[in-house]
């Protein structure tokens, strides 16, 4: 009886074949799985920096508008007859508050710019009498003659507080002047200048003013912290785009049956 030799080989090509076809589905599928997971991956990550660029300008803008608030509330508190108390020596916090009356500002703060304003005053007395001295055209004890002198007058330091020095100008005018010599066309008798109280137009201009500024601060805030909401979901959905542990082993071991 023969024995019937059955040829293993088709089988076996049909199993590789198989395996193989099976290896390739299962990879392509690993890979496209890994490659969405990168693009996932990089898109939250430019769109979460998008929303840091957009949480640093409304910092920054926060900041400027906390400023420009800041900036005028010291406008306010430092008013005439507050820089004519600083400038006769008064450096108080107390009794520059008992003069002006606001609290819109801190004790430090107040501390701080009377420093400053005081200096801006030695600096201008020290500074002005040479130049108003050594003037080729009379001077006038006014603020109109202030700005016509500073025209005309360089090397004036530049300053941020320029009431202060138009105010040293006209009280050095406002002193006691030597004769003008025999002859002399030019002789001006000391004025004095009277302190004008604001009118009440302009206060209430001024509150409106900072009622806008109030209200432009507190829209800098709000947008502040949305997009800060904003950032912290984006963070979280990122963190949320996991790799699944073992793909790339998986995908090393599935070349591995390829190539094999």
């Amino acid at each position: 009886m023969k024995t019937m030799v059955v040829d293993p080989a088709p089988f076996l090509s049909t199993i590789a074949a198989s395996s193989a076809a099976m290896v390739a589905i299962v990879g392509g599928l690993l890979v496209a799985r890994f490659v969405t997971l990168i693009s996932e991956q990089e898109g939250a990550q430019q769109v979460l920096d998008d929303a840091k660029e957009r949480l640093g300008t409304a910092h920054k803008r926060a900041k400027e508008a906390e400023e420009r608030l800041v900036n005028s509330d010291v406008d306010d508190f430092f008013d005439r007859e507050v820089l004519n108390a600083i400038g006769g020596g008064t450096k108080d916090v107390r009794e520059l508050r008992a003069i002006n009356g606001s609290a819109r500002l801190t004790d430090e703060k107040i501390a701080s710019v009377v420093s400053e304003v005081a200096a801006e005053f030695e600096a201008a007395r020290n500074t002005l009498p040479g130049l108003i001295q050594s003037a080729s055209q009379p001077t006038r004890a006014t603020r109109a003659g202030w700005e016509d002198f500073k025209a005309k007058t360089p090397g004036l330091p530049e300053t941020s507080w320029d009431e202060v020095w138009a105010r040293v100008y006209i009280e050095l005018l406002a002193l006691p002047q030597p004769r003008a010599p025999a002859g002399s066309i030019f002789h001006f008798p000391p004025l004095s200048v009277p302190i004008i109280p604001p009118v009440p137009q302009y206060v209430a201009l001024r509150a409106q003013r900072r009622d806008a500024l109030r209200a432009n601060l507190d829209r800098a805030q709000q947008q502040e912290e949305d997009v800060e909401g904003e950032v912290g979901r984006l963070q979280r959905a990122k963190d949320a785009i996991v790799r699944p542990k073992g793909l790339g082993w998986g995908l090393v071991v599935l070349s591995v049956f390829t190539v094999v």
